[in-house]
């Protein structure tokens, strides 16, 4: 069900993915949680397949499964290496405050951000992905619902992949 769509969702999604090189001087908001386990399934945690529309999702999300694991800090310190390589401008992660503790995940993300270079912050919310669809920024993620309400999407496990990280289901 997470990789299924009609060929107009299809197209609107494929419209929406831009190359991660187009993140370079903009701000990029990220779906904390849901690009996090995907990362963390593309490097070992679990499964990732390739959506119809183009997008990369992981399996771990459709359990609910957003528990902290061994692939945590690895997948959260690839996502900040991937976003550094494009420099954007700045980045806003936001996680899921109604998530057990989505405060320290932040507390890590401000650390390790800064290592790589980056300008931003980490944040939990009530309503990410409310949140996301109210800002005018690229976004980071594969969540259908974000998708069709954004402007712009960029992938990261799809980066993630085409520089040398993990495999996919299809694979």
């Amino acid at each position: 069900m997470r990789s299924v769509y009609s060929e107009e969702e299809i197209k609107q999604h494929k419209s929406k993915i831009i190359k991660p090189a187009a993140i370079e001087g903009r701000h990029v908001a990220v779906d904390g949680y849901n690009v996090l386990l995907g990362l963390e399934a593309l490097l070992g945690r679990g499964e990732v397949i390739l959506g119809q529309d183009g997008v990369y999702r992981d399996l771990l999300a459709a359990s609910g499964d957003k528990k902290s694991s061994q692939y945590t800090l690895p997948a959260l310190t690839l996502m900040f290496y991937l976003l550094s390589r494009y420099h954007p401008r700045e980045v806003l992660v936001l996680f899921d405050s109604q998530v057990s503790r989505s405060g320290e995940l932040c507390s890590l993300a401000r650390e390790i951000m800064p290592l790589f270079g980056l300008y931003g912050d980490a944040k939990t919310d009530k309503k990410v992905d409310h949140k996301i669809k109210s800002m005018n920024w690229i976004t980071a993620t594969s969540d259908t619902a974000i998708i069709e309400r954004v402007s712009h999407i960029v992938d990261l496990v799809a980066e993630a992949r085409r520089v040398g990280f993990g495999r996919a289901k299809h694979d």
